[in-house]
């Protein structure tokens, strides 16, 4: 993913990369009936998980800092609910047709990728053109450092002189002893 990031893919192309992914995995393993095919599938899985990834930082770049809170709470409610019910609905929907087909579960988690898919298709062609604002949030703190050759105001005693930077930090040494 930091190869992606560092050749400025936008998160909604790397969701369509990684959905992509997904879908000739589940294609590839619905279809194995070797071994070796099977481990050949687990070589495309790693590229399949970036969309949990990435859905938090594309709500953080395109609401406002007072929305983020929600919309997290919400896609968190989502995602329990879909693993508390989508686990049993699955289980029972294996059980159901695995006497027909074996890879009918897999073949349809590819054709539901599908729709992913394109929902993020559309998110990065709706934002391609759109150029990012100037964010007023603090991205990185810097220490300002003070040369030692510069002087510097210093309060000593009741007045306040100009002193070289290394005087005053000698000054400030011998006070906390």
């Amino acid at each position: 993913m930091k190869f992606f990031m560092y050749t400025r893919y936008s998160d909604a192309a790397i969701c369509c990369l990684s959905h992509i992914f997904f879908i000739i995995s589940a294609l590839w393993v619905s279809q194995a009936y070797s071994n070796w095919q099977l481990y050949i599938g687990l070589l495309i899985a790693p590229f399949t998980s970036y969309q949990g990834s990435l859905t938090y930082s594309i709500i953080s770049k395109w609401l406002e800092p007072n929305e983020i809170n929600n919309a997290y709470t919400f896609v968190t409610e989502i995602n329990t609910i879909l693993n508390v019910f989508g686990n049993s609905f699955f289980n029972y929907l294996y059980s159901v047709t695995v006497s027909y087909s074996r890879n009918f579960t897999i073949l349809l988690a590819a054709a539901l990728g599908v729709i992913p898919f394109i929902l993020n298709c559309i998110l990065y062609f709706v934002t391609k053109y759109i150029p990012d604002e100037i964010d007023d949030r603090i991205t990185e703190c810097k220490p300002i450092l003070i040369p030692d050759h510069m002087p510097i105001r210093a309060s000593v005693g009741t007045e306040t002189i100009l002193l070289p930077a290394r005087t005053v930090k000698q000054i400030r040494r011998s006070q906390r002893i």
